[in-house]
Formats: structure tokens, C-alpha cells, sequence
């Protein structure tokens, strides 16, 4: 009889790790992490937008070379769509992990 698992979606972050959900199938846990990984995507291109008025006491060159280049950068990471691919940087970054039920 195989080895029954279970999947967890999660998210690593540079000072925590959250779980998202716990899974049957990876099949399910794909579909949390890809929901997960688009709603990252619309923060980061929300605080993109919005980034003079979150950080006023930058410059737009400032602007430019700290907050939106690392914005545009985690948005193109995150547009990868195959969580054993996506880059693994110490920004926030979903992930599926698998752990196998003991009989």
C-alpha cells in the first residue's frame, strides 16, 4: 500500500513561516499556492503604486533604485509559476511541502 502524505502550503518569510493550509492532494495544495503566490503578486504591485506615498521621505531616485526595483524584482519571481522553480531569496516566498503520514 504507498505512503499516504499530506501537503502544506506555506510561506517563508526572513523572520517566520506561516502556514496556509493543509492538503490531501498536491493537486489542491497547488491550486492554494497558486492563489497565494497571485494575491503576493497584487500587494507587491499595489505598494508599487503607491510607493511615494508609503516612503515620503525618499527621493524618487530613491524611490527608483530601493523600494521599486525590489518591488519589480519579488513580482518577477513570483510570476513563475512551478513551486519547485520559483527563486527561494529571503523575501516572502510560497512553498509546498509534503509530509508523509506514518501507517
Amino acid at each position: 500500500m504507498p505512503m499516504k502524505s499530506i501537503f502544506l502550503v506555506e510561506i517563508n518569510a526572513p523572520d517566520c513561516s506561516r502556514i496556509i493550509g493543509i492538503y490531501e492532494s498536491y493537486e489542491s495544495a497547488l491550486g492554494a499556492w497558486h492563489a497565494v503566490r497571485i494575491a503576493m503578486i497584487w500587494d507587491l504591485e499595489e505598494r508599487l503604486e503607491y510607493a511615494p506615498k508609503l516612503y515620503p521621505e525618499l527621493s524618487n531616485e530613491g524611490l527608483d533604485q530601493f523600494v521599486r526595483d525590489g518591488y519589480r524584482k519579488d513580482i518577477k519571481r513570483l510570476l513563475c509559476e512551478d513551486p519547485e522553480k520559483i527563486e527561494n531569496n529571503w523575501d516572502e516566498t510560497p512553498y509546498i511541502e509534503e509530509y508523509p503520514l506514518r501507517p
